[in-house]
């Protein structure tokens, strides 16, 4: 009788961690990938982004003083 009892048991224990652990993946929520489109609109944005910065810094005084110490460098 002890021994059907012990078995019962862990048969009760194997369920409850069944349950749990399916319960744990039901809750994951799938993740949502871009699509084609909104991949290409990132990039495109991104990239744009990233031209205008450099615009941005060849057009500043600043830019254009480091472009010159570069020149002088390279030619000294």
């Amino acid at each position: 009788m002890r021994h059907e009892m012990e078995n019962y048991s862990w048969e009760i224990v194997q369920d409850m961690i069944e349950r749990e652990v399916n319960a744990a993946f039901k809750l994951r929520v799938d993740t949502v990938m871009p699509s084609k489109k909104e991949i290409k609109r990132i990039i495109r944005e991104t990239v744009k982004g990233e031209r205008q910065k450099k615009v941005i810094k060849n057009t500043s005084p600043k830019g254009k003083e480091q472009k010159k110490e570069e020149k002088q460098v390279k030619s000294g």
